[in-house]
């Protein structure tokens, strides 16, 4: 279809240069895997973009990722944070976002806001931190909402701070 040499040319340049930079997107990963028998962390502050282009490329993320085994995990500190967000119509809106930081045994801290880090389910992060018999350092409140089931984060942290009023 294409009599164009040049246009043919053109389109593989765009080609190579639109996946080139799609993997270099994807090297800004940060992520944390509470997996069964350690935790799988990777992160572009820690990790080259060469390193993390190629865990990508050849999809062996487990082996260029940092690994820690459970028990060098000393403690977890979750802290709410406020983050405005637009919402379209309604304007902004302040979305609650917890936070985790992870304290290892050799001094290493990593923090990661829990969207980021668990896909929205950091109610699921805090069970399997539970399970594990990691210590976790939050506020009542913080803790009474990964304990009850009745209300998505949004919900119940909007009952107790009211930060995204009804016009």
């Amino acid at each position: 279809p294409f009599r164009n040499q040049k246009t043919k040319k053109f389109l593989i340049i765009l080609f190579v240069i639109f996946g080139t930079g799609m993997a270099l997107y994807d090297t800004k990963q940060n992520y944390i895997e509470l997996l069964d028998n350690h935790i799988s962390i990777c992160s572009y502050k820690l990790q080259s973009r060469f390193s993390i282009l190629k865990s990508v490329l050849t999809k062996k993320e487990s082996i260029h990722n940092i690994h820690y085994q459970w028990n060098e995990l000393d403690y977890v500190d979750i802290r709410l944070y406020f983050q405005p967000i637009s919402a379209g119509r309604m304007g902004l809106q302040i979305a609650y976002i917890p936070e985790f930081t992870f304290y290892f045994t050799d001094g290493f801290q990593y923090d990661i806001p829990s969207g980021l880090a668990f896909g929205e389910d950091s109610k699921t992060a805090y069970q399997i931190l539970r399970s594990k018999n990691i210590e976790i350092v939050a506020d009542d409140m913080i803790i009474d909402f990964f304990e009850q089931n009745e209300l998505k984060g949004h919900d119940y942290f909007e009952n107790i701070y009211h930060k995204n009023r009804q016009r």
